[in-house]
């Protein structure tokens, strides 16, 4: 039994494992935030909870097998929740969000905090999400809803950032799990 545990393919199991569990944290995350009613004060603002999901998985998978985990959980969350109108928004947003994240993280490895990746995620996805707007709706005067979402962005961020640090040695703890 030993000798299995160290196999290659145990540890590409185990991380499909791990990937499928972070997903459907994911999905249940992103149904959470659509439950609180933040929008009251931007029109379509949410928490971004899922992304918590996404800064911690950034360091441990590649940029496919992280698009892959975007496309997933919007995909599914979409057909759960029944929100097809808002399918390519949500795809604009979390896209530009997770090549964002990915990107600051390859550039700067270790040397870009959890506070940055997680704000620069929360403001690239609302920016995304306006600029796809911009010109789905040919409603140029979208534009001027960016500073609002970039200061609600750097807020939720930050922390989203807080929370990231507090789950952070657990996560880890599961994702290392596949090594011993």
């Amino acid at each position: 039994m030993k000798l299995m545990l160290k196999t290659k393919e145990y540890l590409n199991v185990q991380k499909i494992i791990n990937f499928t569990l972070f997903i459907s944290i994911a999905i249940a995350l992103s149904i959470f935030d659509m439950l609180i009613p933040i929008n009251l004060l931007l029109p379509g603002a949410k928490l971004g909870l899922s992304n918590i999901i996404l800064v911690l998985l950034i360091k441990h998978y590649n940029l496919k097998e992280l698009i892959i985990f975007q496309f997933i959980k919007i995909t599914i969350t979409t057909f759960i929740v029944g929100l097809f109108s808002v399918y390519l928004f949500s795809l604009s947003g979390g896209f530009l969000a997770l090549f964002v994240m990915y990107g600051l993280y390859k550039i700067f490895k270790e040397k870009v905090s959890v506070y940055t990746l997680s704000m620069a995620g929360a403001i690239s996805h609302n920016i995304g999400q306006i600029i796809f707007a911009i010109f789905y709706l040919k409603s140029f005067e979208l534009i001027f809803y960016i500073p609002f979402l970039v200061l609600y962005g750097s807020i939720t961020g930050f922390i989203l950032a807080y929370i990231i640090l507090k789950i952070n040695p657990y996560v880890e703890r599961k994702i290392n799990e596949n090594i011993r």
